[in-house]
C-alpha cells in the first residue's frame, strides 16, 4: 500500500508539508490568545507571516490529494483526514505557538516550498 509512496513518491515532501501544517495550527492557537506586542514575534504582523498563512492553508489538503494520486482515493482521503487531525494535535501539544513561533514560521515557510516542490516533481515523473 505505502510501498508506492516509498518507491515513486516523496515521503520527505509529505513530512515537510506535515511539519508546516503543524506550525500553522500552532499559529492559529497563538492567534486565539490576547495579543502582546512585547512578547509576540514580529513575523506575526509581517509579510512573511501572511505569506506563510496563505501557503500553509492547503498543506493538509495537498497531502491528501498527493497520496490519493499515488496510493488510491480511499487511502489518500483516509490519510489526509488522519494527517489533518494529527497536525492539529501535534501543533497544540508541542506548543508550536510558543516562544519560538517566529523561527518555526520561517522554517515552516522553507519546508512548504521544498515540500511542495518535491511532491509536485514526483508526480510529474
Amino acid at each position: 500500500m505505502f510501498s508506492e509512496l516509498l518507491e515513486n513518491g516523496s515521503p520527505v515532501g509529505v513530512a515537510l508539508c506535515f511539519y508546516a501544517a503543524c506550525v500553522y495550527f500552532g499559529l492559529l492557537q497563538r492567534s486565539q490568545q490576547p495579543s502582546n506586542i512585547a512578547l509576540d514575534p514580529p513575523v506575526l504582523r509581517n509579510t512573511i507571516g501572511t505569506v506563510f498563512k496563505i501557503a500553509a492553508l492547503p498543506a493538509n489538503l495537498w497531502i491528501a490529494v498527493y497520496l490519493a494520486q499515488l496510493i488510491g482515493l480511499f487511502w489518500g482521503v483516509l490519510s489526509g483526514m488522519t494527517f489533518f487531525a494529527l497536525s492539529g494535535i501535534i501543533g497544540v501539544t508541542l506548543k508550536f505557538g510558543g516562544k519560538l513561533l517566529g523561527l518555526h514560521i520561517i522554517l515552516g515557510l522553507l519546508a512548504l516550498g521544498i515540500g511542495y516542490y518535491l511532491t509536485i516533481v514526483s508526480l510529474l515523473d
